[in-house]
């Protein structure tokens, strides 16, 4: 079920001043607001088509050797390479009917009896099919022109980077895809498409390859919208995965998705954090296979009392992250967020040592983060 971007949850315990959004630390001491706004929402263009989108399917000029009709006129032959769904156009000349009928003659899809710009023909099967005029009367009405795509619903796999078109079927399709960066940010773009316009949404989920074969799920389901396109992250270690991904019957689902590689250090504890300069920022991610509570910790020295800001950009999709603020050993601040969010702490600090926690809060938790000491 698709996860809405959601307002950050505050933990129940804080004081009622912190749920206004400031927290007084030290008899004023330090004055912390503590805030969020959404990020990593959907992108707002399409899919561009590329090459592998659809099948254009062959066609030829065989008559079958069985024709079940009263009165036929055979157009074309068409073959299909995979299973899936054909969308088409055709027009008609004369009054009756265009079919699509299998080997022996049998129509399979009668697809009514004027021109139509968009029809589509789902659950169809590897094969030859024939496509002709049909009339009940004595005179079969003649196809004009016919073009047709094939849209497989096919498991298979995606390649980094490069888009794929998959016909819905309303259970999920499984396309496998390889990580080959040791940490690294995944993001996949995905749209569902209605063959005869407009847009729906799509479920997609991330399993990982074990090694008997079989597949564990290591993300929550993402329900992605169906406004254009839609943008997702996680974040995966090295090997071998495939996405879950479901749309509808009725329609087609784009998917694309792409890996950024991770290198850079942090502290597993407080006593390695590591520092982050003034104005300037470092990011990493948390991966799906890092244990449930995993913290990376970071460390800011405040030269002076000053207005000052730390940022905490969350870009997970999956599962909650919680970005938590100290001075020395003392608690400022903290907030959880369970979808793509800017995190901020901002007020008047004093001089003084300052730690960043962002801790990934349960199992299937993923996502690339960045802390930035702003000001």
């Amino acid at each position: 079920m698709r996860k809405r971007i959601l307002a950050s949850i505050m933990c129940a315990a804080l004081s009622a001043s912190m749920m206004m959004g400031t927290v007084m630390v030290g008899a004023a001491e330090n004055s912390v607001k503590t805030g969020s706004t959404k990020i990593f929402t959907s992108t707002k263009q399409a899919l561009k088509s590329e090459s592998g989108k659809k099948q254009v399917v062959k066609s030829g000029n065989v008559m079958p050797k069985t024709m079940k009709r009263d009165a036929t006129n055979l157009y074309k032959t068409i073959t299909l390479n995979a299973n899936g769904t054909i969308v088409f156009s055709y027009s008609l000349s004369g009054y009756g009917y265009c079919v699509i009928a299998d080997a022996n003659g049998y129509g399979v899809k009668m697809l009514g009896n004027t021109s139509k710009n968009t029809v589509y023909a789902t659950n169809m099967k590897r094969g030859t099919y024939y496509v002709y005029g049909f009339s009940y009367g004595t005179t079969a009405p003649s196809i004009t022109s016919f073009s047709a795509s094939l849209y497989s619903s096919e498991n298979g796999s995606i390649a980094a980077s490069k888009a794929k078109y998959i016909a819905g079927t309303g259970s999920y399709n499984y396309q496998t895809f390889y990580v080959s960066k040791k940490r690294a940010q995944v993001k996949i773009t995905s749209v569902g498409q209605y063959y005869t316009g407009g847009n729906h949404g799509v479920t997609v989920l991330i399993q990982k390859r074990n090694s008997n074969g079989s597949y564990s799920t290591v993300s929550d389901s993402e329900y992605a919208g169906s406004s254009n396109s839609y943008t997702t992250g996680y974040a995966l270690n090295k090997g071998s995965y495939r996405f879950a991904l479901k749309g509808y019957t009725s329609g087609y689902m784009a998917v694309k998705w792409t890996q950024t590689g991770y290198t850079g250090s942090y502290g597993t504890k407080k006593s390695k954090s590591k520092t982050i300069s003034r104005k300037k920022s470092k990011s990493n991610v948390l991966t799906a296979s890092d244990k449930k509570k995993t913290s990376h910790w970071y460390k800011i020295k405040v030269t002076k009392k000053r207005s000052s800001r730390i940022d905490v950009y969350s870009y997970n999709s999956s599962g909650s992250v919680t970005a938590t603020l100290y001075k020395g050993g003392k608690r400022l601040s903290y907030r959880t967020v369970s979808s793509p969010t800017n995190i901020y702490f901002k007020g008047k600090l004093s001089k003084g040592t300052y730690y960043v926690k962002v801790t990934k809060n349960t199992a299937k938790t993923s996502g690339m983060y960045k802390v930035k000491y702003t000001k």
